[in-house]
């Protein structure tokens, strides 16, 4: 009788061991989260002194623990800049404008760091592809704000194609910085599938709004893409009404990015690969407002 006993307490403990190792195996198999914060206070200005306890992160309403925290994010960026060129355009850069956009990147891109440069009219054109040459990037701002302006706006579409090319493949932070004041009116995506695919990428979306040469009130179509893409995924939405305000704007897109908070965690429940995952960032502090993504889309390992 004692051998059946033993036998049993044997073979439970065997399986509790098999059980306890295919659940060991599957949290190393899935694939860590990292998220990019943004903290914001008063009149705007970036909280830049919270520490990792100050956070709190819901993955699908479940209460996670962080396992990564730097307060200034140490991963590589690749950073897109996409400008309308498009006839629905009001906006009329000046010849000089394009130096604005190239001090952001010299203020922002440290060695490992990338950058594009693209305009879209009907699709979006690429004028420079990835790089970290200041000078082959100068060339393609020069090119980009020197462009005649030509016809529709497909904003959707361009946005969906940069997800695929340049965007496809590339790892770490991902930023797309779009400069822009007319309606979409001639894509074939909507805005939602394209809010689709700029989470699939896992882009983080900046929009800067040039108001600068209407006469009458903003493009409504406009503003609301531009706020469901940047707030939908942990960027930030500017609106331009003076010159002076497009490069204070400018400086602040610049400061951002620099100033990114990174969060990282494994999901304790796991992970379903291709489901979106919901995802939910507080802040213990009073008075500060968190600009984090919607969620993400899981890969597994």
């Amino acid at each position: 009788m004692r051998r059946k006993l033993r036998a049993i307490e044997f073979t439970a403990a065997s399986l509790l061991f098999v059980a306890m190792s295919m659940q060991l195996a599957q949290q190393e198999s899935i694939a860590p989260v990292k998220l990019w914060v943004l903290a914001e206070g008063r009149g705007r200005n970036l909280v830049l002194d919270l520490k990792a306890g100050d956070f709190q992160v819901l993955d699908d309403s479940r209460p996670q623990r962080l396992t990564y925290f730097a307060p200034r994010s140490t991963e590589p960026l690749s950073l897109g800049i996409l400008l309308e060129t498009s006839r629905s355009r009001l906006y009329e850069p000046e010849p000089v404008a394009w130096q604005a956009y190239s001090n952001l990147l010299r203020k922002l891109l440290r060695p490992g760091d990338q950058a594009f440069v693209a305009t879209f009219a009907e699709n979006a054109t690429l004028r420079s592809a990835f790089t970290n040459d200041f000078t082959k990037l100068d060339a393609a701002l020069q090119d980009a704000f020197g462009t005649t302006p030509h016809g529709t706006a497909a904003l959707y579409d361009s946005i969906y194609g940069l997800c695929d090319e340049p965007f496809g493949g590339v790892r770490g932070r991902k930023a797309l910085l779009v400069i822009a004041d007319s309606a979409d009116d001639s894509s074939f995506h909507t805005r939602v599938q394209t809010l689709d695919r700029i989470q699939r990428a896992g882009l983080t979306v900046y929009f800067l709004l040039p108001l600068i040469d209407r006469a009458y009130q903003e493009s409504y179509g406009a503003s609301q893409a531009a706020q469901l893409f940047a707030y939908s995924t942990g960027g930030l939405f500017f609106v331009a009404f003076g010159r002076k305000v497009l490069l204070d704007d400018i400086d602040g897109i610049a400061a951002a990015l620099a100033y990114t908070y990174t969060l990282g965690y494994t999901p304790s429940t796991g992970v379903d690969a291709g489901r979106f995952h919901a995802v939910k960032v507080k802040c213990n502090r009073r008075g500060v407002k968190i600009y984090a993504s919607e969620g993400y889309y899981a890969t597994g390992q």
